[in-house]
């Protein structure tokens, strides 16, 4: 109970799509602002009143708790003080949300009577392996880290599309932007050059709609790394395996010195 929230919805099994939509947009686009928090901070605080403040034994079960982890988390109430409900700060509940309503910090489950394989396709495709995608990406042109540091600093907002999301490298991607808390939103600016006798769009920039948690600088060198890292991910023994055959072409060198004058030696008498 202290580690998890539930929200549910009771709809009628046509309206599977609706559903889905809700906590996607629970998920992705919660307004959190001033209004909404101090609305619930009044509402939070009556039901503690009524559930608890006024309630016989009602504090049972935060005293329990406090004794049974006087040095854990668990040991305060979910509900918390007044105190703790009329500190809090707008800013707290958006860092909370942005922390912690993500798609890897959440389970959820359909019942009814529904078909599976509709529900299957309406979740859509699993993402991709970006691991793999950098050791696909790999050749001449460059090492898949490249593609991938590309692609993730590629993502704008695009309303059009059904992810809301669209990207540069890769148009009408599937998959939306998993780094957009960090990047914030923006859109890109292009102009239009020619191109043997065709009007051409040009990527010249970008235009920040809405900060990130990071600045662009500390954004780009997080990119850097997570694309580092999968492309270390896509092949872990690549390393290993350069380290090898640079030992390995080495050897194959003064092998082929000492063959030759072994040779050398050796025909030299009938020569």
């Amino acid at each position: 109970m202290q580690d998890r929230t539930f929200y549910f919805e009771i709809l009628p099994s046509n309206n599977l799509e609706l559903g889905l939509w809700m906590e996607s947009e629970r998920m992705l686009h919660a307004k959190v602002d001033q209004t909404g928090v101090e609305t619930q901070r009044e509402v939070v605080k009556e039901e503690k009143r009524m559930r608890v403040d006024n309630q016989p034994y009602g504090s049972w079960s935060a005293e329990m708790f406090k004794r049974a982890f006087p040095d854990h988390p668990y040991n305060w109430a979910v509900i918390g003080s007044m105190d703790d409900l009329n500190a809090a700060q707008t800013e707290d509940y958006v860092n909370f949300y942005q922390k912690f309503y993500i798609p890897n910090n959440a389970t959820l489950s359909i019942a009814g009577d529904l078909d599976p394989a509709e529900a299957k396709a309406w979740l859509g495709a699993m993402p991709p392996d970006l691991s793999v995608i950098a050791r696909s990406r790999a050749g001449s042109n460059g090492s898949g880290a490249d593609y991938l540091y590309s692609f993730l600093r590629g993502y704008y907002r695009d309303p059009a599309k059904l992810t809301g999301w669209n990207n540069v490298v890769y148009p009408n991607v599937a998959m939306p932007n998993p780094l957009w808390q960090l990047q914030g939103e923006r859109e890109p600016l292009y102009k239009t050059v020619d191109s043997h006798g065709h009007d051409t769009q040009v990527l010249t920039g970008w235009n920040q709609v809405s900060a990130g948690t990071l600045s662009p600088v500390e954004f780009n060198n997080a990119v850097g790394d997570l694309a580092a890292y999968l492309q270390w991910m896509g092949e872990p023994a690549q390393n290993t395996r350069v380290r090898i055959g640079v030992f390995v072409l080495f050897f194959l060198g003064i092998f082929t010195i000492v063959a030759w004058r072994l040779n050398a030696a050796y025909w030299k008498d009938i020569k």
